[in-house]
């Protein structure tokens, strides 16, 4: 049976192969030493629900990727890239590319996708962009 352990690393695993340079984490690393950065945090959690005759669980987590440090329009830009539907560093068009997660998952989507501003963590301020994403899984 697939964990939710298995989920996040198909996940990272998936991010970090189409989108040079991102790195993905499982909860809250001690420090973002690299930029580009993502911070995987569950979110809710909906079980057995029937999807085609089969039983399956329902799950959102948040996305969280940290672009670059905060004030430069290079780093605004960076953030909307992630936010498009094409592109090198589309989230959307990372895992459209198999939304199975290698058969991980029966589907995995982009619910909601926006610019959070900034965030600060470790005492740095990073622009931010965050999705909430859903997967169905047995």
């Amino acid at each position: 049976m697939t964990t939710t352990t298995d989920v996040y690393a198909a996940i990272a695993s998936r991010l970090e192969t189409a989108i040079s340079g991102l790195s993905v984490h499982s909860g809250a690393p001690s420090s973002l030493n690299q930029l580009p950065a993502a911070i995987l945090v569950p979110q809710t959690f909906n079980p057995l629900v029937t999807m085609g005759g089969v039983a399956a669980y329902q799950y959102t987590v948040l996305l969280t990727v940290y672009v670059a440090s905060a004030d430069s329009e290079q780093a605004w830009q960076s953030a909307q890239n992630y936010l498009d539907p094409t592109g090198s560093n589309s989230v959307e068009a990372a895992l459209e590319g198999d939304h199975t997660l290698g058969g991980t998952v029966f589907t995995c989507m982009i619910r909601q996708g926006e610019i959070a501003q900034r965030q600060t963590s470790g005492g740095s301020e990073y622009i931010v962009v965050e999705f909430l994403l859903e997967y169905w899984r047995n």
